[in-house]
């Protein structure tokens, strides 16, 4: 009998050992919110990271005013990789609610410094172009 007690004490420490402590679970981060003023709009680079999977972002494009575009015919995401191998991916960005233009899928940001660049091209307006710099 001595011997399955032995057994289920250590089973059940073990078990307890294997749970994940409530106190080590992170909460998960805030979004890194960026905002440039360029070419006569208001540019917003929204970076979210998800607990599982790769990180999220937004481009959100106004005029200076926070009036929503009309006149808005693409924009375009160039992503810079700033760590030892330095690379740029360039994505069209897909329109997905009132102002907002996200990724098509197919490229993921991995930790690391990055530049990015947003080009906005319009119809009746000048392109413009905001940079920003981040670290995941």
């Amino acid at each position: 009998m001595r011997g399955w007690l032995e057994v289920a004490l250590l089973s059940g420490l073990l078990w307890a050992c294997a749970q994940p402590s409530r106190s080590l679970l992170r909460a998960p981060e805030p979004p890194q919110v960026f905002t440039e003023e360029c070419g006569g709009l208001r540019v917003q680079f929204t970076l979210e990271r998800k607990p599982r999977g790769a990180p999220a972002y937004d481009v959100y494009v106004t005029a200076l005013s926070g009036q929503l575009l009309t006149d808005t015919t693409r924009v375009l995401l160039a992503f810079t990789s700033a760590g030892k191998d330095v690379s740029t991916t360039t994505l069209v960005a897909q329109p997905k609610e009132a102002g907002h233009y996200g990724p098509a899928g197919g490229f993921a940001l991995t930790p690391g410094p990055w530049k990015v660049e947003v080009l906005v091209r319009r119809t009746g307006g000048p392109e413009a172009t905001c940079a920003f710099d981040l670290n995941l």
